[in-house]
């Protein structure tokens, strides 16, 4: 592993600050002249100078590092630095701290991971063997935060789209919505989790927002460690784009339990149990960051609807699903029955009486879905592994996912047909699925202050 490491240092070294410098570039500021490189160069020897005096002073062995004195240390830079929903402060002062906080978080982040650099009997060289940021990811940071740009002149054309857009005047606070794009393997989850850490602890709620649950998993669980001994793991939610709108739509509690509580009539004290956590504070500013924006916006994502459901089960619900994939069967695959004679069956019957005639039309129209999806549910096609069927999202197969009432039949068809699927696992799904709504992805940026990302 340090082996590894010192070759990744090498090969990192060749495209030192010089070159980030001699070949960056963007759009809507002037980073391209001498004087702007000159500026980002003198923050950068600030931040490189402090964050290597740092490493020196603390690195010691496994069985005697004590990290402590350091956590402490970064949590008094930011030290009076509040962000509220309504103002931001974001001054040269806020930037300033901000410059130590990378330093001293990328240390941290060192310090944390040096036990393989112990365990290299070459001494030559030894830093090599250390896990240290490029020299790339130090500037990525300083553009997204901001750091090094002119006020006066920075982006003119994104003040007006944010105020419009989102709602939040930037010229208080001048915490942009700034967009890096960073090769694939050069480094974006580091740069996004030290960025993460940098706001939490300057007083922002931050969600890091990925297409793909696999990595947006792996990239939490690897700087975890970090976030804790921070102690900011409550202000920083990683997840999909579709976790995030999950997570805004139940800010006031899960509106998937509120449903399932109202219609099967439960009591107050089950209503509580879908409340909000109030883990994060909901006066602090809050920031988006999105990994691989173009992703975002392509048609999987903005412009289409996320549209959660609240899971119904009853025995009464369970018998009436049967009874359609009976004359399914019965009549060589096809189900021949319309919704007025599935009206005048025992078990429809026995589900009016369960959950009320005031919730007849919905169970009307939830019956409508099932007898056009028993027709069509092969398609979109599906996979069965570990007795669940699954979908493909993304990059990735999810076995979370449903297609209306599709997937419930592709449970009955896998069990009873091809005895892929067990009793167990067909009994999980077989319920009613009732939408709660469609929330639009291009909502999502509007609730929040500043939208930062990354991109390959």
């Amino acid at each position: 592993k340090a082996i590894a490491v010192s070759e990744f240092n090498k090969f990192t070294a060749s495209f030192g600050i010089d070159h980030v410098l001699k070949h960056i570039d963007g759009i809507g500021d002037d980073i391209n002249t001498q004087k702007k490189k000159d500026i980002l160069r003198s923050f950068f020897d600030q931040c490189k100078e402090s964050y290597l005096a740092l490493v020196k002073q603390y690195l010691l062995p496994p069985n005697q590092i004590n990290l402590t004195p350091l956590v402490s240390k970064i949590k008094a830079i930011p030290s009076g630095i509040q962000q509220h929903r309504e103002q931001i402060s974001w001054n040269m002062d806020a930037k300033d701290k901000a410059i130590e906080l990378i330093a001293h978080i990328f240390a941290l982040w060192t310090l944390q991971n040096s036990a393989s650099y112990f365990e290299v009997e070459d001494r030559t060289n030894a830093n090599s063997y250390l896990r240290q940021p490029h020299d790339a990811q130090i500037i990525s940071i300083f553009r997204i935060l901001g750091i090094g740009n002119d006020d006066t002149s920075y982006v003119k054309d994104a003040l007006s789209w944010v105020k419009g857009k989102i709602g939040f005047n930037p010229s208080s606070g001048r915490l942009m919505p700034n967009l890096v794009e960073i090769g694939t393997g050069e480094g974006k989850s580091l740069t996004l989790a030290v960025s993460s850490s940098v706001l939490a602890l300057m007083g922002f709620n931050v969600n890091c927002a990925c297409y793909s649950k696999y990595l947006s998993q792996r990239d939490y669980k690897d700087f975890e460690k970090l976030f804790i001994a921070l102690g900011v793991q409550r202000f920083i939610v990683y997840g999909t784009f579709n976790e995030l709108s999950e997570n805004m739509i139940n800010e006031c509690g899960n509106i998937r339990d509120q449903v399932r509580v109202l219609i099967l009539k439960t009591s107050d004290d089950e209503k509580k149990s879908g409340d909000g956590d109030g883990s994060r504070d909901p006066n602090r500013a809050s920031v988006l960051l999105i990994d691989e924006v173009d992703v975002f916006f392509n048609k999987q994502f903005y412009g289409e609807f996320y549209t959660p459901g609240a899971v119904l089960k009853h025995e009464c619900i369970k018998n009436m699903i049967d009874n359609l994939w009976k004359n399914y069967v019965s009549n060589n695959n096809q189900c021949t029955l319309a919704l007025s004679e599935v009206k005048t069956t025992a078990e429809y019957q026995q589900c009016i009486t369960v959950f009320g005639s005031d919730w007849q039309d919905i169970i009307n129209e939830q019956i409508k879905c099932m007898l056009a999806d028993i027709q069509t549910f092969e398609s979109p096609k599906y996979v069965v592994k570990d007795d669940k069927i699954g979908y493909k999202e993304g990059d990735q197969i999810t076995y979370t996912a449903t297609v209306g009432y599709k997937t419930l039949f592709a449970y009955y068809f896998e069990h009873h047909v091809n005895n892929v699927i067990s009793a167990r696992s067909l009994n999980e799904v077989v319920a009613m699925y009732l939408k709660c709504g469609a929330f639009s992805y291009a909502e999502i940026p509007k609730r929040f202050n500043v939208i930062m990302g990354v991109t390959g």
